[in-house]
């Protein structure tokens, strides 16, 4: 049997699926293993029964590079898709990739990297341009889920590292001082509070249409601003107070 060296023999789609797999799911150590074997050999789970625990233990123990994770470096670019640095994220990008981030980036990795991989041209000046975001990300993940997981996964590392940062950054946007006087609140403070738990719910809603003036129409022209500016300004405005 032809076993794979390291994560660069493995695709995007048999990463999700190893990721996916939970040991108390199958009964036994055995049958898991076996499930294993079977998604990085791309092997029909039959025709491995006749294994014994044996040959099934030397087998895993060749593929202890699972072990480990695939490299954390975002391959510059997949075929003729580049990927675009976070710092150049529009609002709307973001949001989507917090909603893909809190909802499991493994699981939604080839989403995550068909809206982070783009087309890109020079205009007349030299200046790089992207693709617009006018397309749903679901219709491109087709596009990574056969590229090697080692040109894919950097991507997760990459956008964690680049959030960190924001948040710090931004740490009075994400994460404001509350203070807690174990006092029960007046009237002022218990609509400031019930306000709060608003936008909790609401969250990016709620901030895309107070930008936009509430007026509805104008939620792609918000989303469309640059990420930076738009923490900027909510920035300016939280300290202001305005």
């Amino acid at each position: 049997m032809q076993l794979p060296k390291n994560w660069g023999s493995l695709t995007t789609n048999q990463f999700i699926e190893l990721k996916a797999l939970k040991e108390e799911d199958f009964g036994s150590l055995f049958l898991y293993n076996l499930e294993v074997l079977s998604i990085v050999t791309d092997t029909d789970p039959e025709e491995l029964e006749d294994l014994s625990p044996e040959e099934l233990v030397d087998y895993i123990y060749e593929l202890n590079f699972l072990r480990r994770e695939p490299s954390k470096s975002a391959t510059e670019k997949i075929n003729d898709l580049h990927f675009k640095p976070f710092m150049l994220l529009k609002l709307g990008e973001f949001i989507d990739l917090e909603y893909y981030f809190s909802n499991d980036f493994v699981s939604n990795l080839t989403n995550i990297c068909a809206l982070c991989y783009r087309k890109k041209s020079v205009n007349e000046w030299g200046v790089e341009t992207f693709e617009p975001y006018r397309f749903n990300p679901s219709d491109r993940a087709y596009l990574f889920e056969y590229e090697t997981i080692t040109n894919t996964y950097g991507v997760i590392s990459e956008y964690l590292k680049f959030r960190a940062e924001l948040m710090q950054s931004y740490e009075n946007l994400f994460m404001p001082d509350v203070e807690d006087t174990g006092e029960d609140l007046d009237p002022e403070d218990l609509k400031e509070e019930q306000e709060e738990q608003k936008f909790k719910k609401w969250g990016w809603e709620k901030v895309i249409y107070d930008l936009a003036g509430e007026d509805i129409t104008k939620a792609d022209q918000i989303t469309d601003l640059p990420l930076i500016m738009v923490l900027n300004f909510m920035s300016m405005k939280y300290e202001l107070q305005v």
